[in-house]
């Protein structure tokens, strides 16, 4: 389970350290009042507010009462002190528990106290009293709260809490970090290279310039400088396999940045920077025309957030809507390290042009799911093939659906083991026209054998054209899965194919099944599914943590030991004509007019399933 505290703000370069005079005495983690003596290599303020500390004065007086609230969560009691439950967990989710131990949300107290120093002393006072406690109980390792609580990232984030008082009184913080920097010295405790990590080394980074420690500061900064070269590959794809957590990622490593050059003096973190521009150009590429991240990965529905070190990027231009900003020049984009296609019908107008996201690439890792293959589309300002999303991290039927290819818009085969670990190739790609561009992918995910699909995305009438090939030892469903967006309604159903309307009534969504020779549609060829719960879950979208939205996925499949689906997805303005002519000519081509409104293309297929535009 991966989960992290996300920050309500994005970074600003960080402005001199706050001096604060010492507000009460506190005994100093179960030791005497006497600071651990200490000689600083350099400041190392509070971290801008996060997720857990961005919240109103009531919610932090609700908080001196002892009444906290974990976003996400209902509001518990933890108590006044002066001892605390550190194995307290009142909803039995792994990722509340996470969330308090890492004590990030101390900081709603001493923000609030910053901001007002001279009304809430108290603040201050009831942080460091918490802070202590958990030193207290929990020595590094070890503690009521259990192996939960000794995750590195959230070690790492706890480094900074202490940190930050430290900022704020300099008789306090000291002997903690000594001891948790002790343990966060120890790499078998550093998670590598991924966001976790990068929370790690910038506790690692605090506990070294508080303590003094120039080998921990040293060895935390080598390795925030490596990380940025790993977490984001030298095209600029967040290496999460999960568009929302390079939000996050360019945010830490932005912070570390900072970070190294508060505590160390200026540092040649150019490797950083470099790398942070090309992954927010990533993230303006994964954003939808709707303004959101395309929710591939555990990837929540959410936008970029406006910054000043966007202004003038690509990431402005969508962050504002096309109103400011870079308009980027390309209307696609290959990200083949990472495993990404992207394509656009327009920059500007932004919201009503065409979109598409392909994926392919290494297999599994960190926040992916198994959706190598998969694609989404919008077009017309409407969402309408879409990934089933992220609901959190709760390890039950429903996370293994949304991980499983089910949810994605691929071609699946229920009952054969699926390796998530297996790469799926970029065969051949032809992008040199914006109108239209066409993909072929492979791998051999199910059980080691041969999935393969060729693709053409048409962006100037929107439109997909995609064949799908696949087989299994035993007989059984070969499915090919659209999967549609929450609201849609399908409005017909035949044995070729489905017709459904957008909620808002506005766009059609047409899936058709185009025989290839020699090809019979048996019965229930083309059939939907929504909101299944036995005896698997298929039919479900989720934007947010805990949401589960029924939504229909038609499903193209036949019963076989090898199949090849052959199909068309054509949206259109509501009411508007769609029409598909097929002929096969003498040499084995497949040839498609479809023709929307009065706008008619010509699609050729060879046997071997590569595609081109005629006209």
């Amino acid at each position: 389970m991966h989960v992290f505290v996300r920050v309500s703000g994005w970074r600003s370069r960080l402005a001199s350290v706050v001096a604060v005079a010492t507000i009460g005495t506190v005994v100093q983690l179960g030791v005497a009042t006497t600071a651990a003596q200490a000689t600083p290599l350099g400041p190392f303020s509070c971290l801008p507010a996060n997720g857990l500390s961005n919240g109103t004065l009531t919610q932090a007086d609700r908080l001196m009462a002892g009444y906290l609230t974990i976003p996400g969560y209902k509001e518990v009691y933890i108590g006044t002190g002066p001892r605390w439950n550190w194995a307290a967990n009142p909803f039995k989710n792994a990722s509340w528990q996470k969330y308090y131990t890492s004590l990030k949300w101390v900081e709603l107290l001493t923000r609030w106290y910053v901001a007002r120093p001279g009304q809430h002393p108290d603040y201050l006072v009831r942080a460091k009293q918490i802070a202590s406690d958990w030193a207290a109980q929990n020595p590094p390792g070890g503690g009521p709260a259990g192996a939960v609580a000794w995750g590195g990232m959230y070690a790492g984030q706890r480094a900074t809490v202490y940190s930050c008082l430290h900022s704020l009184d300099s008789s306090y913080g000291v002997a903690a970090l000594t001891a948790l920097g002790g343990w966060l010295a120890n790499s078998t405790h550093d998670p590598g290279d991924w966001n976790q990590g990068i929370d790690y080394n910038i506790g690692l980074l605090a506990a070294g310039c508080v303590v003094g420690n120039a080998t921990w500061a040293d060895h935390a900064r080598d390795r925030l400088i490596s990380m940025a070269s790993t977490t984001v590959d030298s095209q600029g794809a967040v290496g999460e396999q999960a568009p929302g957590y390079g939000i996050y990622v360019w945010e830490r490593l932005g912070l570390a940045a900072d970070k190294i050059n508060e505590c160390l003096g200026a540092s040649n973190t150019a490797v950083i920077e470099s790398q942070r521009s090309k992954l927010l150009d990533f993230l303006a590429w994964a954003t939808e025309p709707n303004g959101v991240l395309s929710e591939l990965g555990d990837t929540e529905r959410t936008a970029l957030p406006s910054t000043p070190e966007t202004t003038g990027t690509a990431a402005q231009w969508v962050i504002t809507n096309g109103t400011s900003g870079s308009h980027p020049s390309a209307l696609h984009a290959l990200y083949t390290i990472g495993g990404y296609a992207f394509g656009r019908s327009s920059w500007d107008p932004f919201s009503p042009g065409a979109y598409y996201t392909l994926r392919f690439g290494p297999g599994w890792k960190f926040h992916g799911h198994d959706d190598h293959q998969s694609l989404t589309m919008n077009a017309y300002g409407e969402e309408l093939i879409v990934d089933s999303g992220h609901d959190g991290y709760i390890a039950d039927a429903y996370r293994n659906y949304l991980l499983s290819p089910d949810a994605h818009s691929v071609l699946a085969m229920p009952g054969v083991a699926f390796n998530k670990y297996a790469a799926t190739k970029l065969v051949y790609s032809n992008t040199a026209q914006d109108s239209w561009q066409y993909y072929a992918v492979s791998d051999t995910a199910y059980a080691g054998r041969t999935r393969t699909r060729d693709i053409l995305m048409n962006m100037d009438t929107p439109f997909v054209v995609a064949y799908d090939r696949g087989s299994r030892v035993t007989r059984g469903p070969i499915q090919q899965l659209w999967h549609l967006p929450y609201g849609a309604k399908i409005v017909s159903l035949g044995r070729s194919g489905a017709t459904a309307v957008t909620g808002d009534g506005k766009v059609d969504i047409h899936l058709l099944q185009v025989l290839l020779p020699g090809q019979v549609l048996p019965a229930g060829a083309t059939g939907v599914i929504t909101g299944r719960t036995t005896p698997s879950y298929q039919g479900w979208v989720s934007h947010h943590d805990r949401q589960r939205l029924p939504a229909p996925v038609v499903v193209m499949a036949r019963s076989a030991t090898s199949a090849g689906i052959f199909s068309i997805m054509v949206p259109a303005p509501h009411g508007t004509a769609v029409r598909l002519s097929v002929t096969h000519d003498t040499t084995g081509h497949t040839i498609l007019a479809i023709t929307v409104g009065s706008v008619q293309h010509v699609i050729t297929m060879t046997g071997g399933g590569f595609m081109s535009r005629r006209s």
